[in-house]
């Protein structure tokens, strides 16, 4: 299925949303924090739910931070300990 196959849930993100400037701006971060949360292929908690706003829900808060229980979680059994 189309972009499955890239891991990197942040360079699927700043593909819907057109760069990592309108990104940037969309999250209200600097263009240099993304390109920084690109390679290391995941979001702060802090800028999860902002990428799925931005992306209009097409990338979640749960792809972006799988480790985080979010408590709204539908789609993953895995609740862990809160931290």
């Amino acid at each position: 299925m189309g972009m499955e196959h890239t891991a990197n849930p942040i360079a699927r993100a700043i593909a819907i949303v057109g760069s990592q400037c309108a990104m940037a701006s969309a999250v209200g971060t600097t263009q240099q924090n993304v390109s920084r949360m690109m390679r290391n292929g995941r979001a702060s908690p802090k800028f999860a739910p902002r990428i799925e706003r931005a992306t209009g829900g097409q990338i979640t808060r749960h792809e972006l931070c799988p480790d985080v229980d979010w408590g709204d979680d539908k789609s993953h059994s895995r609740h862990g300990a809160a931290a």
